[in-house]
């Protein structure tokens, strides 16, 4: 019998992937042009900031909720915080990583091992490992004064 395997359905359509693109691409373009802004009148850094944390907040949800690429996500919106990195397109470039390893389950599987190194998983009835931490001491009950006299 010739059992066929199926064939690989990506996650990211083509039409989302070519929309995530063009956002990214966009927002990397204002980031660019505040830059200059910032350089001129200085507001700049406060619209760069601004489109930082919103672009990067909704990218991350995508990829979380369509389940790729969301530490690489993660890992873009990092270095798009850094001053002088975020007039790079470098979230354009990570959404075209992400589109890529969702077209490339293998290498995306190679990325999720390196993330599992880095963050390794508990084994089922596993033990965490201890913490250097010192457990709290238990709440001791207050005690009770004797009832005294009063003459």
């Amino acid at each position: 019998m010739n059992e066929e395997q199926p064939e690989y359905e990506p996650k990211i359509s083509g039409v989302e992937a070519i929309i995530a693109i063009l956002v990214c691409a966009t927002f990397d373009v204002l980031d660019f042009f505040a830059t200059f802004l910032d350089a001129f009148f200085g507001a700049g850094e406060f619209i760069k900031e601004f489109t930082n944390l919103a672009i990067s907040s909704i990218l991350f949800l995508y990829a979380m909720m369509k389940g790729t690429g969301d530490l690489v996500t993660l890992a873009g919106a990092a270095l798009e915080a850094v001053p002088l990195l975020n007039t790079l397109p470098i979230r354009t470039v990570t959404m075209i990583i992400v589109i890529w390893l969702d077209r490339h389950p293998k290498e995306a599987e190679a990325a999720e091992t390196v993330t599992r190194i880095v963050k390794p998983k508990l084994k089922p009835g596993a033990q965490q490992a201890p913490t250097t931490q010192k457990a709290l001491p238990k709440p001791v009950a207050p005690k009770t004064l004797p009832a005294t006299r009063t003459p």
